[in-house]
């Protein structure tokens, strides 16, 4: 009886580790989803849904926090509820990649395989998000100019 009482409050001891395991990432990575937004630099997608991936392991309340707010809603939703990404999203992700990418290649300037790893995984992102990831081409209403919605609303 005892052991079986000491077996059942070390697994929920254990369970409320591995939350912390998951949401002490998941912050992380939200931080740097949010920097992201401002830095052109970091791709704020990957780290959003890392994120939410993190959050959704760790709790249900965090996660809900989460879903509701501004920055999931601007770059996620869309993905996360159509698989498809608004056209200025997929060219901000793949030129942050390339950006990242290229300053790797630059800094491997005597490793041969590494400069070929770097390449590989580069083009394996570029042609997913080209061919793999749906243009949505409705997310511009209303938020571009008259003309584009136009554009948009004709194609």
């Amino acid at each position: 009886m005892y052991e079986e009482r000491t077996q059942v409050n070390n697994r929920k001891r254990i369970s409320r580790y591995r939350k912390y395991l998951w949401l002490i990432p998941g912050g992380i990575s939200f931080c740097l989803g949010t920097v992201g937004v401002v830095l052109p630099i970091l791709p704020t997608v990957p780290f959003y849904m890392f994120a939410l991936f993190c959050f959704a392991k760790g709790s249900d309340s965090v996660r809900r926090r989460f879903v509701k707010t501004a920055l999931y809603k601007n770059h996620l939703e869309n993905f996360v509820d159509k698989k498809s990404m608004a056209l200025r999203s997929k060219l901000t992700v793949i030129a942050s990649i390339s950006l990242l990418m290229g300053m790797g290649f630059y800094m491997m300037k005597g490793a041969f395989y590494g400069r070929i790893t770097v390449c590989v995984i580069w083009a394996i992102h570029v042609i997913y998000f080209i061919f793999f990831i749906e243009t949505d081409r409705k997310t511009c209403i209303g938020k571009c100019r008259k003309k584009s919605v136009e554009r948009c609303e004709n194609d």
